[in-house]
């Protein structure tokens, strides 16, 4: 009957995705057909349903690992914090304690997990942090000037953006500068960008190394990130949160006669961390 037929062609309809193909010419019948079908979608589904159950125990056992991962350095950042207080306490005026009240501070810090996301105010206090082991270890052979301007404080940033550039104008500026000079932080608002930059009086780069870096840096790609790696990273990541607006850039310096500026330029985004 018509009530029959309707629903069966509906069906065969269905399984065809729709298409409007006719009935392939190895079937007999409408009921082998859909027979056939339902074989199909229950050997797939099935499939589909142990690759869903295998990922699933892959992330719960990510999240464990990563959990574990927590406790450790939350165990020796403990540790240091006690080492710290027993140094003051055996000599107040030693500088040893300063430096690991910075380290177990950079740490706790470090090892955060909780956002991707920091606030100006917070990754000042990082980089206070991490500045002054550099100088403990350097015999404060140089000096570190940290200028971000009141009004940026609260606005959210990529967690540890900065960072890696200060470890590179240490390393590629201070260092190769008997140690000596200083490394300026400047944290400024401009227009809707946040803009950070890091000045060293290190010997700096010749003019056709900074515009090779800048084409490196700002790349996609594993041949990229193979030099360069830490200033690379930072570019792909504020690509990756905010598109081509935010950049990395590197320059000579105007102000003095040798050293390297690193501009680090990061979008003021709301959306992207109203959640934090």
């Amino acid at each position: 009957s018509v009530k029959i037929f309707i629903p069966y062609k509906n069906i065969i309809k269905a399984l065809q995705n729709d298409n409007g193909k006719l009935l392939p010419a190895n079937y007999l019948t409408d009921i082998e057909y859909i027979e056939d079908q339902i074989v199909h979608y229950s050997k797939s589904n099935s499939a589909l349903s142990g690759v869903i159950s295998k990922q699933a125990a892959e992330i719960h056992q990510l999240t464990l690992a990563s959990l574990q991962a927590q406790i450790h350095p939350h165990f020796i950042y403990n540790i240091i914090d006690c080492i710290s207080w027993a140094s003051y306490a055996e000599n107040p005026e030693s500088n040893t304690h300063d430096a690991l009240f910075a380290l177990a501070k950079l740490m706790k810090m470090s090892y955060d997990y909780s956002s991707p996301f920091i606030s100006v105010a917070d990754e000042k206090a990082f980089l206070t942090s991490y500045t002054d082991l550099l100088l403990f270890k350097s015999y404060n052979s140089f000096t570190v000037n940290i200028d971000f301007d009141n009004s940026i404080t609260d606005f959210m940033i990529p967690k540890m953006i900065i960072q890696p550039v200060v470890e590179n104008a240490f390393n590629h500026g201070i260092s190769k500068n008997n140690g000596q000079g200083q490394i300026d932080i400047i944290g400024r608002k401009n227009g809707e960008s946040l803009v950070f930059i890091v000045n060293d009086d290190g010997p700096g780069l010749k003019a056709s190394k900074i515009i090779s870096i800048n084409q490196l840096i700002n790349t996609s790609g594993e041949a990229s990130a193979a030099e360069h790696i830490g200033l690379y990273n930072i570019s792909e990541r504020l690509h990756l949160i905010y598109g081509q607006r935010a950049y990395v850039e590197l320059s000579e310096r105007s102000d003095c006669s040798q050293g390297l500026s690193v501009k680090i330029c990061i979008p003021i985004d709301t959306e992207k961390t109203k959640d934090i």
